[in-house]
């Protein structure tokens, strides 16, 4: 059985300290609607991690992998 952090779904904690910022510039990025995709069910919001990581995938900039 996967950890916590394997887990499929995320909280807004979890996916503060996964990509290394506050918990007030993800609940900015939902209210901005540049949060990853999320689910509510009651008062609770989810991350599916394969939405977080499409959505860490959309917002890398820069760089080039051919030398």
């Amino acid at each position: 059985m996967g950890t916590k952090s394997d887990s499929e779904w995320m909280s807004p904690e979890e996916l503060a300290e996964f990509v290394g910022l506050p918990l007030s510039t993800i609940y900015g990025f939902n209210s901005q609607g540049d949060a990853p995709r999320r689910i509510r069910i009651g008062k609770h919001c989810r991350y599916r991690r394969a939405d977080v990581e499409e959505w860490l995938d959309r917002h890398v900039v820069g760089g080039n992998d051919a030398a």
